[in-house]
């Protein structure tokens, strides 16, 4: 934990350096999201992978800083787990959205493993002290992979998670509603050519679900920004936008 304060007339405020250490010495680890906590701190979120074993070892990483960055206090509850197989490559265990909700608890998305070593999408809901209150996990069928790439927090309570699901070769957008009870209120995977991942999702001002993802026709073949439009009950509502390619 260590921390950098800004030059007089920088506009940086500060820097805040957070070791893994969950997983032993040597260990690394990203952060996917953040949210602000009641108290004007900050509940930060992403993974942790044990050095080297890299993503057969991995674990959800959370960690509540205060309003000037300083380290509060990481959550214990969520332990690594080994995949011995991963169906998809180059992704960990790990948060990768978090939301605040009232009271100061937090709703976490992110991806989970399978006994089998495959990966589900999992949605965690936390007291204010980060404990868990509940706990779920979403998955298709053996030798398929569920990945929650990012997450919108609806009124009611429920999320709406988005990512991808991947078996053998083919690979779709997914969208998913989960209430605030921990039930699947409806999914939604992608059809069409090509290879596409949901990277981002937002509420419109009519109630549609927007999701902004990335498709490539082949796997070695140009990436095209895609926008898809959901009804709230995730009904695709349109022909998948593309705008753009790299």
């Amino acid at each position: 934990d260590k921390g950098k304060c800004s030059g007089k007339g920088a506009p940086l405020l500060f820097e805040r350096q957070l070791v893994p250490t969950a997983l032993g010495e040597g260990s690394a680890g990203w952060l996917r999201d953040v949210a602000e906590t009641p108290d004007g701190g900050m509940l930060v979120v992403g993974a942790q992978v044990k050095a080297g074993l890299g993503l057969k070892a991995s674990a959800w990483w959370l960690s509540y800083l205060d309003a000037a960055g300083r380290l509060k206090f990481e959550p214990k509850m969520l332990l690594p787990k080994l995949n011995t197989h991963l169906h998809t490559p180059h992704v960990s265990v790990g948060a990768a959205a978090v939301r605040i909700v009232d009271g100061g608890g937090a709703v976490v998305g992110g991806t989970s493993s399978t006994q089998a070593g495959g990966l589900n999408v999992a949605v965690y809901r936390l007291d204010a002290k980060g404990s868990i209150k509940s706990s779920k996990e979403f998955g298709g069928a053996a030798g398929s992979d569920e990945v929650a790439q990012d997450m919108l927090l609806l009124d009611d309570g429920s999320v709406i998670v988005v990512g991808y699901k991947q078996q053998a070769a083919k690979m779709a957008w997914m969208a998913m509603r989960v209430s605030a009870s921990g039930q699947s209120q409806w999914q939604t995977v992608g059809t069409g050519a090509g290879m596409m991942q949901a990277h981002g999702v937002a509420r419109l001002s009519d109630g549609k679900i927007a999701i902004a993802g990335t498709r490539r026709l082949t796997a070695s073949g140009p990436r095209r920004g895609v926008v898809v439009v959901l009804s709230p009950l995730g009904k695709q509502l349109r022909a998948s936008i593309e705008v753009g390619s790299s």
